[in-house]
């Protein structure tokens, strides 16, 4: 690789970083520091405030002065913000970024060399590293995760991230426009994993994914966040998800690899919210069935395994929930039940 490959084209690319805000106000200066501190020169920052009922807007506007473009609208959720910002960037990469994550400097910097390469193809997407911060970026360790890698085929990337449960976060990806354009708009009915549709499409449009491990983000773990959400409204978004994974995967692909895939993001849904919505996630059991089965396991070590092959899933998962509930010791159960665990030897324990 020669030294001009290196170094990052004076003359590269526009990159358009999107940023979504509602009542951020305590973290949305941090966020747009962590742009403006880019080393990569040819970027423009776009925030959508969301109809914030704190100081959210006060302080983007604050950013004028220094080139941030600020948009408004009445409160509409994140990805209708995002399709808002997006219709009015020009750029010809595109960088998503909430409101309270942050950006390594060099972040787009790395993930553009890398574009700058393989020549700024528009159909490939680029990766990058995540870790979780609860103060100060740093404050936890990035745990390397079966994604940080290059997959010349796309359904490589889907296979683990769908089958897994793997994600990178929505300030990981550097995603060309074209693509963008090819996938369509952020799903503005979806309350959660809005984000794992959305970049599920562009996935499946693009040629390609690859990894820059020197492209940094950080993404703050907030008490309360969206994501810990287990209303019925969150439920009926993550079943809403799950179809339309469903529909995008086999609309490309309809093997019986892919069908599995399908039935393991349901099976995810039913060994999470089992019991406590059962009832109403029975057609979900249907489709699995439909889909020919699911191949993916409960959480948990390999006494949790055992306990599952020995009484099924459900009752594992009662189980579970039962000594979570009571504090109660895991091996003191499986004794009570007349199970002899002998040492660290056994495949059991």
């Amino acid at each position: 690789m020669n030294s001009e490959v290196k170094q990052t084209r004076p003359d590269g690319p526009l990159v358009s970083v999107l940023i979504p805000a509602y009542n951020s106000g305590n973290w949305i200066e941090e966020t747009l520091e962590s742009v403006l501190a880019q080393t990569y020169p040819h970027i423009e920052i776009i925030v959508v405030d969301d109809g914030s009922t704190d100081n959210t807007l006060e302080i983007a506007r604050q950013y004028e002065a220094r080139g941030v473009r600020v948009y408004t609208q009445p409160n509409s959720g994140a990805s209708a913000a995002r399709n808002h910002a997006f219709r009015n960037s020009r750029g010809r990469y595109i960088q998503y970024l909430d409101a309270d994550d942050l950006l390594a400097p060099d972040k787009i910097e790395q993930q553009m060399r890398r574009f700058a390469e393989l020549g700024y193809p528009q159909n490939i997407l680029i990766s990058g590293r995540f870790a979780f911060f609860a103060n100060q970026p740093g404050d936890h360790e990035s745990e390397n995760i079966p994604l940080y890698k290059d997959f010349p085929n796309p359904l490589g990337w889907i296979d683990i991230a769908w089958n897994q449960g793997y994600y990178i976060t929505i300030h990981g990806w550097l995603t060309p426009r074209a693509l963008v354009e090819i996938a369509g708009p952020w799903n503005e009915t979806l309350s959660v994993n809005d984000d794992g549709e959305f970049f599920g499409r562009v996935v499946l449009v693009s040629s390609a994914v690859y990894y820059c491990d020197n492209a940094r983000v950080y993404y703050r773990k907030v008490a309360g966040s969206l994501s810990k959400t287990v209303s019925k409204s969150a439920l009926d978004s993550t079943l809403q998800t799950a179809a339309l994974y469903e529909k995008h995967l086999l609309a490309k692909e309809d093997t019986p690899q892919t069908r599995t895939i399908c039935a393991n993001v349901y099976m995810r849904i039913l060994h999470f919210h089992y019991p406590e919505h059962y009832p109403y996630l029975l057609p979900v059991e249907e489709t699995v069935k439909r889909l020919g089965g699911a191949t993916i396991k409960l959480m948990g070590n390999k006494r949790v395994r055992f306990m599952e092959q020995w009484i099924g899933w459900k009752k594992t998962r009662r189980l579970i929930l039962f000594l979570q509930k009571n504090k109660l010791n895991p091996r003191a159960i499986l004794k009570i039940l007349g199970i002899h665990l002998r040492d660290n030897k056994n495949k059991y324990v």
